[in-house]
C-alpha cells in the first residue's frame, strides 16, 4: 500500500500499545520499508516526546536504485515483466521506494532527516541487494538529534549479511541492543 497511510496504521498500533502498557515513550525499530516508515512515524506522526529511539536494519531512508535486483532481473530478461506486474498488482510502496519525488520522501527527508530529542541508529551492510546504493540507509543529524550510521562490515569484516539475512545476523542483534541501551553495551564478537 501506500508508505504514507502504512505510516499512519503503525501510529495507529503504536497508540493502542501504549494505550495498553501505559508506557509514556517508545523504541521503533524497523527493517528495510519498516524502517523509513518508523521514522516517518517518529518523526511526522508522534506526538513530540513519544519517541525516544528509531533503529533502522537496511532501512530504506531514501529512495532506493535497486541495483542489484534490477542487475539480476536485467540478467533473466525480467525486469520490464516484473515492473508491469508490480503496477498491475497496485503495489504503490514498491514503486515510491525508487521515486525520489514520492510524497513519502519528499517529507520525510525534506526539511529535516531528524526530529529533536530522538536517536536514530542505522544498520546498513555493504551486500545489500536492495537498499542501493547503501548510503541510502544513512540519515544526517538535525539540530537536537543524535544518529549513529553504522556499516555492519565495518564492525564484523567477516559478516556477509545482505538485505534479508541481516535480520538474522547475530551480530546485527547485538548492534541492536546496544542501540537500545547504550549504557550497557556489550562486544560484538562477530559470529
Amino acid at each position: 500500500g501506500d508508505m504514507i497511510e502504512s505510516a499512519k496504521e503503525i501510529a495507529v498500533y503504536i497508540a493502542r500499545v501504549r494505550k495498553a502498557t501505559g508506557a509514556k515513550r517508545v523504541v521503533v525499530i524497523g527493517h528495510s520499508q519498516g524502517g523509513a516508515l518508523a521514522r516517518y512515524y517518529a518523526n511526522h506522526l508522534a506526538p513530540k516526546g513519544e519517541v525516544s529511539k528509531v533503529i533502522g536494519l537496511s532501512a530504506s531512508n531514501h529512495t532506493t536504485t535497486v541495483e542489484q535486483l534490477a542487475k539480476m532481473l536485467d540478467a533473466m530478461g525480467l525486469r520490464n515483466t516484473v515492473i508491469e506486474q508490480l503496477d498491475l498488482l497496485k503495489m504503490p510502496a514498491a514503486t515510491q521506494q525508487i521515486d525520489p519525488q514520492s510524497p513519502f520522501y519528499l517529507t520525510l527527508n525534506g526539511k529535516s532527516e531528524t526530529r529533536p530529542g530522538i536517536v536514530y541508529t542505522n544498520i546498513a551492510t555493504r551486500y545489500d541487494q536492495i537498499v542501493t546504493p547503501m548510503a541510502s540507509a544513512f540519515i544526517k543529524a538535525g539540530r537536537g538529534a543524535k544518529v549513529k550510521n553504522i556499516v555492519l562490515q565495518d564492525v564484523c569484516a567477516n559478516d556477509r549479511s545482505g538485505h534479508i539475512s541481516m535480520v538474522y545476523s547475530r551480530n546485527v542483534a547485538q548492534l541492536v541492543l546496544n542501540g537500545l541501551d547504550p549504557a550497557h553495551t556489550k562486544t560484538v564478537y562477530c559470529y
